[in-house]
């Protein structure tokens, strides 16, 4: 008896099938991989809770406004923290310690991921109601304060706009699913082929 084409073709139909939901997964998700901004990070080791502020300007001649700020609280201990800025450009900021923060260690400051500030840079800084701070030899800054508004001023002039920030986590696990329904695609067109040939050896 002459097979009909999708019995003869199964198996190559299986696998085209699961490229076709690949890529339509691919292209409904991939927008969710990333996101397009600016953004601060470092790595905060606190003796206290904190209120970290971050103060943004545009142009480096702007002034620092309440509008152009981001707060972000983190709680005693060490923590990697990452401000998210809503502006088109960063050209300086400034970041708060909060209220009385106590011992506050600042370390692998960067911004978009890449860009890094060098914390052992004096002539960069600026340090205000500030009671002590130390510059160590891997980068990093201790500062000690128990004042009610301590901050760092950058005054570095940046011109950094917004980058590619790419959620590795997403990634990863979207590209597990594509293998997942690949391989079981996969198998199934593996097994009606040697069930196909089975049943031909039973056949003669």
């Amino acid at each position: 008896m002459k097979q009909s084409f999708k019995m003869k073709y199964r198996s190559v139909i299986s696998i085209v099938l699961a490229l076709f939901i690949a890529s339509a997964l691919v292209g409904l998700s991939y927008k969710s991989w990333y996101s397009k901004n600016i953004n601060i990070s470092f790595n905060a080791v606190n003796t206290r809770n904190v209120t970290y502020k971050l103060w943004y300007a545009v142009d480096a001649n702007d002034d620092f406004t309440e509008e152009r700020s981001v707060a972000k609280y983190v709680k005693t201990g060490s923590a990697d923290v990452k401000i998210i800025i809503p502006a088109n450009k960063l050209s300086k900021f400034r970041l708060d310690f909060g209220l009385q923060p106590g011992v506050v260690n600042i370390s692998k400051l960067k911004i978009n991921g890449h860009v890094t500030v060098k914390l052992n840079d004096f002539a960069t800084y600026r340090f205000e109601n500030i009671d002590g701070s130390e510059l160590k030899d891997d980068g990093s800054i201790t500062v000690v304060s128990d004042q009610i508004d301590p901050y760092m001023l950058v005054n570095k002039v940046f011109n950094i706009y917004p980058g590619y920030d790419i959620n590795w986590i997403k990634v990863s696990l979207f590209f597990g699913v594509v293998f997942v329904i690949f391989y079981a695609f996969f198998m199934l067109a593996l097994y009606e082929k040697k069930k196909k040939r089975k049943e031909f050896y039973d056949y003669y």
